[in-house]
């Protein structure tokens, strides 16, 4: 117990202030030690009557320290339900953390597949628009130029841009001339919507 002013103050008032439930046994010698402190300080008052009043005042103390102690008890009820609330949403949050993660997971090996076989397909495309290149360029430039006139434009491009020089233009010139002006804006200018077949 510490004297201060104001009165007297110990442990378990401290103890109060910070919220910690703190024993009724405790509270009631603690309102009788600081009565007897009052009542032994030198009051001009008779020993009986200074007695009465501090048996008066005891029971009124008590009744306020009960008090104290019942809603510091609710608190630290209330305290400990919201913990334990929040431990039941970490651990539910924490559930959902790794279902999350296990789907990104397999999102990126989704990802990697898809562009695995893009990849397997532009190659294959490539190696297909080059074997027509030269089955085209093997031809003679009329029976290609007929042939090549009527697939669809971005093939025929791709087509035409695979051959040698020489072989393109031969089969340019063979071609009708709205075909051939076409595939040749769209070799020089291949992401321009104007150069698309009408």
């Amino acid at each position: 117990m510490t004297f201060r002013r104001g009165g007297c103050h110990s442990r378990a008032d401290a103890a109060e202030g910070r919220g910690l439930s703190v024993d009724r046994r405790k509270g009631q010698m603690l309102v009788w030690m600081c009565l007897l402190l009052v009542v032994s300080a030198g009051s001009s008052v008779s020993s009986e009557e200074r007695t009465s009043d501090a048996v008066a005042a005891a029971k009124g103390m008590s009744r306020g320290v009960d008090s104290l102690i019942a809603e510091i008890r609710k608190r630290e009820f209330t305290l400990q339900k919201r913990g334990l609330e929040l431990e039941q949403r970490e651990k539910a949050v924490m559930k959902l953390e790794a279902v999350v993660e296990a789907r990104v997971a397999e999102l990126e090996v989704v990802r990697e597949e898809i562009e695995r076989r893009i990849t397997s397909w532009t190659n294959l495309e490539n190696d297909r628009i080059v074997q027509l290149s030269k089955v085209y360029s093997a031809m003679p430039p009329n029976k290609a130029a007929n042939l090549v006139g009527k697939i669809e434009l971005d093939l025929s491009v791709a087509i035409v841009r695979k051959m040698k020089k020489k072989q393109s233009a031969a089969l340019l010139a063979a071609m009708r001339t709205e075909k051939a002006l076409t595939i040749s804006n769209r070799l020089l200018d291949p992401l321009n919507p104007a150069t698309d077949e009408k």
